[in-house]
């Protein structure tokens, strides 16, 4: 599961706009929005584009935001 809060603080902090992450990972900017959502799940594919463009390189970073266990 995804941490929406968490991915959507690194979205701002590195400047790019979901309609370019969508672009780089394959997708529609609407798929995009629902898969920030959790209305689907990023493919692992996906999830490494989304990492280098973000710059997030540390596993338990990532792991905290693309594979949350409980997200309040």
């Amino acid at each position: 599961m995804t941490n929406s809060k968490l991915l959507d603080e690194w979205i701002r902090l590195s400047g790019k706009k979901k309609g370019y992450l969508a672009d780089r990972t394959g997708m529609s900017r609407q798929t995009f929005r629902k898969r920030c959502r959790n209305e689907g799940e990023f493919t692992t594919g996906q999830v490494e584009i989304l990492c280098a463009e973000l710059g997030i390189v540390d596993l338990d970073e990532k792991q905290a935001v693309f594979f949350a266990q409980d997200v309040a």
